[in-house]
């Protein structure tokens, strides 16, 4: 796990969002190497936010590494054919919705703790992360209640 050209661990964290840019959970962290959709089910995101996978709640959006998992996601562009009309105005739709929650863990990994490479010991990181994700979440609020 641990980079040896950059010297940082890879690690997979998969957070959740809402449409506001606001970081609302994250599941434990993985090795970097773990694919999107079997991270989403091992962090342990997928048994809490089942709801909302079943259809029952408010739909989940996640990019094309959560086809079969995550109900909202876009069309992957297939080897032996173009995307129809419709498969890209449905992408456009998704994509413009997925873009909220990227600026939102982009705003997440502006703490510096997340920024320039993870130093602390290996197994605290799940508790980093969600110590993080706790005052972001603070920060919002009090600028919220403020305004």
């Amino acid at each position: 796990m641990l980079s040896g050209k950059r010297g940082a661990p890879g690690l997979n964290a998969q957070i959740v969002c809402d449409l506001h840019r606001r970081p609302v959970d994250a599941g434990i962290l993985l090795p970097g190497s773990a694919h999107d959709a079997r991270a989403f089910r091992d962090s342990g995101l997928a048994k809490t936010y089942e709801q909302h996978l079943t259809g029952n709640g408010p739909s989940l959006i996640g990019a094309c590494g959560y086809i079969g998992i995550v109900p909202l996601t876009p069309f992957k562009k297939l080897e032996y054919r173009e995307l129809t009309a419709a498969e890209l105005l449905f992408n456009r739709q998704v994509n413009r919705r997925r873009w909220v929650v990227k600026q939102g863990i982009a705003h997440l990994r502006t703490w510096k703790i997340l920024r320039i490479g993870y130093r602390r010991p290996l197994r605290k990181a799940d508790q980093t992360l969600q110590t993080v994700l706790k005052l972001q979440m603070y920060r919002r609020h009090t600028i919220e209640a403020l305004e």
